[in-house]
């Protein structure tokens, strides 16, 4: 059997992966979106690490199947699908110009052996791409330490502060397809979430009502101050960082605060219940949420809203995601998990997105 879920570690992928999308919509949020929204999903991760000896080539073929393997099987589908708009001579409707076709075994070359991805509409793809090698990198760590928290915190805080370094310096360390300079970067967020779940940093906020809200208001506090102002956002695939202890403190905070907003949001069944359900479906509105802005746009377009040609938009142009952000988000992460259950309900497709055991 599995290991039982976290409850509120749902509910805080639900909530931080609509903060994602919203965030990819519209501008008008992400002096706080873009303060955290990665670094809470690479803390999560680590924090949702099991601590034991598992041995570096188990962990590297379970993370194989359950990471890279479902980004590849992804990429293939968005390959297939720009390969039908080309045969059928409709692609323009769907691309700008900008937004160029590269043939499907230039494409795959330029992915393996680069890291180029020109699957547009996989542009969040490489957050499995990093979270893979940190989940292989701290394993090694883990393993190189034998399991002393304190020697692997120390490894995951130089290799931060190298990461960030080697950005700063406008150094791009990448093996193949492997960003090992952003890796380096999310697993010192990665290497927080380990020690927050072994010394039960976290669980213990809740144990008293005052010191939830202490650090509730807390989080909120900093989380205004560094989005107003000193202003504090990053974006990983550009390589955009600013100061190293405000975006470590932004990071961090960002997590707790959404700790926090997923404990309260606990306590309502109904509420609960859709977060819960995003939460476990994270992987699907990654990969898919991109293509179905198109469905949106294409709904505005019936209502009158935008052009027909508004559909060759990759993002929601300012105007528009200012005003309606909360549809085009509703209408992508719906139809992204409508999607990805779809996929993952036929058996051999489910296997291919890490859903299941290879069947016999």
């Amino acid at each position: 059997m599995g290991e039982k879920r976290i409850e509120w570690v749902d509910i805080y992928k639900g909530i931080a992966i609509c903060l994602m999308v919203i965030g990819h919509v519209t501008g008008m949020f992400n002096q706080y979106i873009y303060q955290f929204h990665m670094a809470a999903f690479f803390l999560i991760s680590g924090y949702t690490l099991k601590w034991e000896k598992r041995g570096i080539i188990k962990m590297i073929s379970k993370k194989t199947y359950s990471l890279l393997i479902p980004y590849f099987s992804a990429f293939i589908y968005f390959l297939i699908l720009d390969n039908i708009l080309i045969l059928t001579n409709t692609r323009q409707m769907f691309y700008d110009d900008r937004m160029m076709y590269i043939s499907g075994l230039e494409s795959i070359k330029q992915l393996i052996f680069h890291g180029n991805n020109y699957m547009w509409l996989l542009g969040a793809g490489w957050f499995v791409i990093v979270l893979f090698v940190i989940e292989i990198v701290h394993s090694v760590i883990a393993e190189v330490c034998k399991y002393q928290l304190t020697i692997y915190s120390i490894a995951g805080a130089v290799l931060y502060l190298a990461g960030y370094l080697l950005v700063k310096r406008g150094v791009i360390v990448q093996i193949a397809m492997f960003p090992i300079d952003l890796a380096f970067i999310g697993g010192g967020f990665y290497a927080v979430g380990v020690v927050f779940r072994r010394k039960n940093i976290l669980t213990n906020v809740t144990k008293s009502k005052k010191n939830f809200l202490i650090t509730f208001v807390a989080s909120i506090v900093i989380l205004y101050y560094l989005g107003n102002i000193e202003i504090c956002t990053v974006n990983y695939p550009t390589r955009t960082f600013n100061s190293l202890f405000n975006e470590l403190v932004a990071g961090v905070n960002g997590s707790i605060f959404l700790f926090c907003c997923s404990i309260l949001i606990g306590k309502k069944d109904k509420i609960k219940s859709i977060f819960v359900y995003l939460g476990r479906n994270t992987l699907g509105i990654v990969f898919f949420h991109f293509q179905f802005f198109k469905l949106a746009f294409w709904m505005m377009y019936l209502c009158g809203i935008v052009e027909y040609e508004y559909m060759r938009n990759f993002l929601p142009t300012d105007e528009i995601g200012a005003k309606y952000w909360w549809l085009i988000a509703f209408v992508s992460v719906v139809a992204s998990v409508l999607e990805w259950k779809i996929l993952t309900s036929i058996k051999y497709i489910r296997v291919l997105f890490g859903k299941k055991e290879f069947p016999v």
